[in-house]
This record gives structure tokens, sequence and C-alpha cells, in this order.
């Protein structure tokens, strides 16, 4: 069959196809093997989150959870709380976790043998809150014994570290030894306290007020943090705070006249907690993170000291205007009319 000009043209078009095909065939192919090879050559590491992790809205979990990726193959699971990751790492030496140290504490003491296989780094200070109504709030400052009535209290999930926290607490604290404990937590929670079903809501966080569970509470009319955590801890036996320390805290929150709160409490810390089996290559490829300050307040909190100096520069700006305030008052006999005072 004679073969025409367009016949020509055609096969050297197909021919140049499968020529193109089978190149790139051969360049993808190996390229694919490498990818493949350096995905199964990661070691498989189980992050495991949970109670606080879940609840608040913070960076910590996935700052780390990027680092390590580069260097294992990072499945997530989910826990209770604490005291259940902890179990979960000691019998499984590829899962590592963020847990609180007072529960890291408690742990070793219920299971000696874990001391010598769990390790726990990096310290980011939580502290212990509660959360009343307003009129509860306004009576105990009041009160210059700090005495208060409490029938019952909520403390979140049995097996979230609120209450691990303070299950051996509880029981030696009179104040709250024989009130009615309710484990609904989260907006349930401070529904129930709303509702006036439970007096006290107590919870773990991160001191700050740029928690949304936290600017909840101080914008809510009916609500509002306690002044002091101790007033319900009173008599509490020594032992059972292990891994606490009582200590005044002062929360702060962005915003240029943002007031700041100071509370007595007692505080813990968080920290990555992981098995010491694991080979130290791999150890130290997942401490790394750590050491490199992704706990740190300044990590976590934005701007760091340069909020500091503004809260600091708001302060004293704050301290002028009341004195021009008592100059104006001294001066004029009476207080200064700002432009809102003096609409009719």
């Amino acid at each position: 069959m004679r073969m025409t000009w367009k016949t020509s043209i055609y096969r050297e078009v197909m021919y140049s196809a499968w020529l193109l095909m089978f190149t790139l065939l051969y360049v993808v192919s190996p390229l694919n093997s490498r990818v493949g090879f350096a995905q199964e050559s990661q070691t498989e590491l189980t992050f495991l989150s949970g109670g606080l992790l879940q609840d608040t809205e913070n960076d910590i979990y996935q700052r780390i959870l990027d680092e390590l990726s580069d260097d294992f193959h990072i499945k997530q699971e989910v826990s209770l709380g604490s005291y259940q990751a902890l179990e979960m790492v000691w019998g499984r030496p590829n899962s590592v976790a963020i847990v609180q140290r007072n529960i890291f504490d408690m742990f070793r003491q219920d299971v000696p043998l874990s001391a010598d296989t769990l390790e726990i780094y990096g310290s980011r200070p939580i502290c212990l809150f509660a959360v009343l109504r307003k009129n509860m709030v306004n009576s105990l400052t009041s009160n210059k014994d700090n005495e208060i009535s409490v029938k019952a209290f909520s403390l979140g999930p049995r097996d979230g570290d609120t209450a691990i926290s303070l299950q051996r607490v509880i029981p030696t604290a009179p104040i709250i030894s024989s009130a009615r404990a309710d484990y609904r937590g989260g907006t349930r929670a401070i529904s129930a306290l709303r509702d006036g079903n439970v007096d006290v809501h107590f919870f773990m966080d991160f001191p700050t007020l740029e928690q949304d569970s936290m600017r909840r509470i101080i914008d809510d009319d009916s609500l509002d943090l306690a002044p002091n955590i101790l007033t319900f801890l009173k008599g509490a036996n020594g032992a059972s705070l292990l891994g606490f320390l009582p200590t005044e805290v002062e929360l702060r929150a962005d915003g240029f006249w943002e007031p700041k709160r100071s509370i007595r409490t007692i505080c813990t810390s968080v920290g990555l907690v992981v098995n010491n089996t694991l080979p130290y290559q791999k150890l130290d490829k997942i401490v790394r993170p750590i050491s490199e300050g992704y706990l740190e307040e300044g990590v976590i909190i934005s701007l760091g000291k340069v909020r500091r100096y503004i809260d600091d520069l708001s302060d004293w700006m704050k301290d002028i205007w009341s004195r021009l305030v008592q100059a104006w008052e001294v001066f004029w006999g009476g207080p200064i009319k700002t432009p809102e005072s003096s609409k009719v």
C-alpha cells in the first residue's frame, strides 16, 4: 500500500509519543521507589492527644507534631487524659504524649516499675481554676474568713486531668469532701453552674486570659473566676497535692486596656513523656522540639516579651490618667467629665 504524507506524519507523531512515555516511566519509576523507601524507612510514632489539648485553643500539639513529622511517620490517637496516656506510653515504646507533671508523679507512685522507663521533658505552667456564679464570688470576696458552702461541684470527665488531679485531694478537704461531685465538662458544666445545679466548676488550664475557655467566663455576666482556689482546698492533706505548687498567678490578655487578674491557686506543668527503651538516636529526635523551646510560654503566647512591655506601658498610662483625675478634682472641685458622662 502506498504511504501518503499524512500517514508518514501520523507514524512520526505516534513514535514520538511512545518514546516520551517510556522516557517518563524510566525517570519517574526510580523516583517513586526512592520516595516509597523513604516513607517505609521512617519509624512509626504514635502521638497521643487528649484532655487539655482537645479543649483549648493552643498550638503546642500541632507545633511538636510538625517537628516530629520530619523524622517519623506519625499516627495520631486520642486518650481521655494524662493518666491513660501514660499507661499507653509505658506499654508501647513507640508512643509519646503531652501530660501533666502531677499526674506523671502520681502514675510513677502507682506503677513503680514505670520509673525506669518513663521520662518527661519540658515544663509549661498549668493551673487549677474555679468558676462560680457572680453572687458567690461577691460573697466570698466580702467574707473575711473566706468561708463558702458547697453542695455540688463539677470536675469534667472522670478520666480527665482535672478529676484525676483532685481525686486524692477532695476526701481530705472539708469544704468539698461532703459535696456531690458532678462529672460533666465543657459547656454542659457551665450550663449546670449557671442553672444552680452545681456551685463551682473546677478545671485545669494555662494561666492566660487568651484561652477562649477563659474569655467565655470573663465575658459572662453571671459567672466569674474564683479569686482564691485555696479556699476550697483548706485543710487538705499536703501529700494529696503531690506535684502541685501553691502560688499566685497573674492572668494577662492581649489588648492595650485589658485588665489583669491575680488568682491564688495551685499549679503544675505539662511536658512531653517518652519511653526511654527506644534507641537513643530516636529519643534525640523526639526530644529535640522540647529542647528548642516548643513548650515555652513565649512560643505559645504571641508577642512574648513584647506584650510585657505593652502591659507595663498600659499600667504607666493608667497611673498618669489617675493622677490627672486626682489633680482635676483637687483644683476644680469635682469629677472630671468624659464625653460619655457629659451626655444628657
